[in-house]
């Protein structure tokens, strides 16, 4: 062998050598002081450290560990970097120590511990998460983890399924410490039950589709009525109001099943289904609503369940003192936007109607002698806008070309629809005022509610007012059992114009005015020919047969009362075999029928 070669083997052999025989140390801290680790650290290496002395006596933190056959970087990186916080640097037999800058050397350990309940049960399959990231462990069956932790500023989030989640931030005082977790029951959490009305089932364990709110989140704004607050909430629920949004209500959850049915779904409150409509519950004594959508719903109700279930629980006294709620809500709406309706304006509406008459008498004979029958019979003439008589009057010669081209001038700047929504519409002001006392006690707890209502509805001599009371009680007469009542009582009173079949803002057309050209009430024609000669004939005595709706607003009114009383009794037996109840319900539902006064 070549002499250069042996001398290459022998450098290689002296390397390896060297490698294999790298010093190690043994180290033992517990719960070292800053200068005492130092001390440690110098006898068992034999290196001199070098620092300012306010980096040791100013440092507060502690060091734990036993370190044994370890080198001195990773008995330095456990020690001097992890748990005292501080940068070394290795010059010959000297460690030099300075301040470390934020982030600059990571967290890097093995973090072990336990999750348990608060009566110390453990939290199987709890998740332990790094902050931040999406990296995490699950506890075993006996709550135990092992996680670890490289990060520059790490924090372990623990949460498990109905229970507070916590974080803990790391320091270098967590490292060979296991960490016990108690995580706290969440209250509202556990509370969170797909509630069908004849049983309470966990939200993990329900089946079907169905969907829950709370109290709160029904009334995070102001809303007229519940079915405001579950429109827009509830995926496909709409509610289809009426004419004067009254609090009537057709609220369609799962569709139309047929062309004549109801749509209505079945309302079900504190487990008993009523009759008198969801619009009977007071929105702030709810505590949640659950609403069944599917044919599971079916399975409990039956048929009534076609259109779905809306499922009511109330609040109940929670308090061993008096506790008074009260709201009160003021709502300001503006008249109605017309703008955007896209409707002709009176201009456009007569130039439509020149526009089809010259059609007729041009390019259609027919259509146009048909046309001049009907303004000769007065039955049928009335059905003739008044724009198309006066063509008519001027092209038999009754009506001269320069007054009625006057006249459609001056009809051309009419607006009956602005005039209609003067005379009609007003600003909108609803307010309601709720008061509600609960008190619980240790036999007998009971919540009072009150509630008043006042809406004007934005119309002129128009209003819908409503009074509610009532009372819910929870009684335990015997260690045996448990008894809840409640009576609901509330009185509508609504007074609408009672002006006809021509009171909408479209009875007539654009161009006619309810003013004539002094400032005075025109009579209007409605449903007869004002220039009929029977009305002029006194031998029939009739009276003047013309429409102006300033005329008729508040002349007459239509006012309807109602009164809905609902009252129920539920008794719980707790019978004495461990985890057996029995209950029994009874509801009376009494509405007193509209009376149109």
């Amino acid at each position: 062998m070549k002499p250069r070669l042996l001398w290459l083997l022998a450098m290689v052999l002296c390397v390896h050598m060297y490698a294999g025989a790298q010093t190690t140390y043994n180290a033992t801290f517990s719960n070292a002081t800053a200068e005492t680790a130092i001390r440690i650290l110098k006898q068992s290496t034999g290196y001199d450290f070098v620092y300012e002395k306010s980096l040791i006596t100013n440092n507060s933190s502690t060091v734990s560990g036993s370190y044994h056959n370890t080198s001195l970087s990773d008995l330095l990186n456990a020690t001097v970097e992890q748990q005292l916080g501080l940068s070394y640097k290795i010059v010959g037999t000297t460690v030099s120590l300075s301040e470390r800058k934020n982030g600059s050397t990571p967290f890097d350990a093995n973090i072990t511990g336990t999750v348990v309940d608060e009566s110390g049960e453990p939290l199987a399959g709890a998740t332990i998460m790094l902050k931040g990231t999406h990296y995490g462990v699950s506890a075993d069956i006996d709550g135990r983890f092992s996680i670890h932790v490289h990060h520059t500023d790490p924090s372990l989030e623990f949460s498990y399924v109905g229970m507070h989640p916590q974080s803990v931030r790391l320091t270098k005082n967590n490292i060979g410490k296991p960490l016990n977790i108690t995580l706290r029951t969440n209250a509202s959490t556990m509370d969170e039950v797909v509630v069908t009305g004849y049983q309470n089932i966990k939200r993990e364990n329900a089946t079907g589709s169905y969907t829950i709110l709370t109290g709160d989140e029904i009334n995070k704004r102001h809303i007229a009525d519940i079915t405001s607050g579950l429109e827009g909430n509830i995926p496909g629920l709409v509610n289809k109001r009426n004419k004067y949004a009254t609090g009537e209500n057709n609220i369609v959850i799962r569709g139309v099943g047929t062309f004549t049915a109801s749509t209505a779904p079945l309302v079900v409150v504190d487990g008993l289904p009523i009759e008198g409509g969801i619009e009977t519950v007071n929105n702030y004594d709810i505590k949640s609503v659950t609403v069944l959508k599917d044919a599971s719903a079916a399975a409990i109700y039956g048929a009534r369940a076609s259109n779905g279930v809306i499922v009511i629980t109330t609040k109940q006294a929670d308090r061993e003192k008096l506790s008074v709620e009260f709201n009160a809500d003021l709502s300001i709406s503006g008249k109605t936007d017309y703008s955007k309706a896209g409707w002709a304006s009176a201009a456009q509406a007569i130039q439509l109607e020149q526009l089809n008459w010259n059609g007729m008498k041009d390019n259609d004979p027919d259509q146009f002698n048909a046309l001049l029958s009907r303004y000769n019979d007065y039955d049928q003439r009335i059905g003739l806008s008044p724009v198309t008589r006066m063509f008519v009057r001027n092209y038999l010669g009754e009506l001269d070309t320069d007054v009625m081209n006057s006249t459609l001038d001056q009809w051309a700047r009419n607006d009956y629809r602005r005039e209609w929504q003067d005379a009609a519409e007003r600003t909108r002001i609803a307010q309601t005022y709720n008061l509600s006392l609960r008190n619980q006690g240790k036999v007998l707890s009971s919540s009072f509610t009150f509630n008043y209502s006042d809406d004007n509805l934005g119309m002129k001599k128009e209003d819908n007012r409503s009074l509610q009371f009532r009372y819910k009680g929870d009684l335990k007469a015997a260690k045996w059992l448990d008894l809840s009542f409640s009576v609901n009582v509330i009185n509508n009173r609504t007074k609408r114009n009672a002006t006809g079949a021509y009171s909408d803002i479209n009875s007539f057309y654009p161009y006619q005015s309810m003013y004539n050209p002094d400032g005075s009430l025109a009579r209007m024609e409605a449903d007869a020919m004002l220039d009929n000669p029977v009305f002029e004939n006194p031998a029939f005595g009739l009276m003047d047969h013309s429409y102006n709706l300033r005329n008729e607003i508040g002349l007459n009114t239509s006012k309807t009362t109602g009164t809905n009383i609902r009252a129920y009794v539920h008794a719980l037996f707790h019978l004495p075999v461990q985890g057996w109840n029995a209950s029994v319900m009874y509801q009376h539902e009494d509405t007193v029928r509209d009376r149109i006064l």
